[in-house]
């Protein structure tokens, strides 16, 4: 099984800022926002900054009281699939990281941990696009409109590079 780097690096854009949103919503309040890219909930790899590309999403949609605690719920209830999640994708790359140093090399022990790994990523992913279909379902006609508008973010197509 060859693995696109096409799909895995989006992926992992995704489900980085996934995890992010969740853990930056718990600790902000209604009208609170975290300290930015070097407050204690941005710092690479620390709490909050996996889910900062999906709660930057919501920027500008003005949404009430109400809707942000319907978001909390539906990122609270999967944060703990989510972490479960991250914490095998964590464990299965020191894996790999032991298996290309491993005396004799073992090439299906590298590929059974690598399509593991693309296993959880592909849940992240799916995780990921489930919060942001309930999260869109919250928004009013209006706000959707808002989301549809907003530029497409991530890699760009090989036709688009300058």
């Amino acid at each position: 099984m060859k693995i696109n780097k096409h799909i895995i690096l989006p992926g992992l854009l995704l489900v980085g800022s996934l995890a992010a949103f969740g853990t930056a919503l718990s600790y902000a309040g209604d009208d609170e926002a975290c300290a930015g890219p070097h407050g204690k909930h941005a710092h690479a790899g620390g709490p909050g900054a996996e889910d900062a590309g999906f709660h930057r999403g919501l920027r500008g949609l003005d949404l009430t009281a109400d809707q942000k605690a319907q978001i909390k719920q539906i990122m609270d209830k999967q944060k703990p699939v989510r972490e479960q999640k991250m914490q095998a994708l964590h464990d299965g790359m020191q894996n790999l990281q032991t298996l290309a140093k491993a005396e004799p090399y073992d090439p299906a022990k590298v590929q059974a941990a690598a399509a593991e790994q693309a296993k959880i990523q592909a849940d992240l992913i799916v995780l990921r696009t489930d919060a942001a279909h309930q999260v869109y379902a919250l928004l009013t006609p209006e706000q959707k409109q808002k989301w549809n508008d907003r530029p497409e973010r991530g890699p760009k197509k090989p036709d688009d590079r300058g």
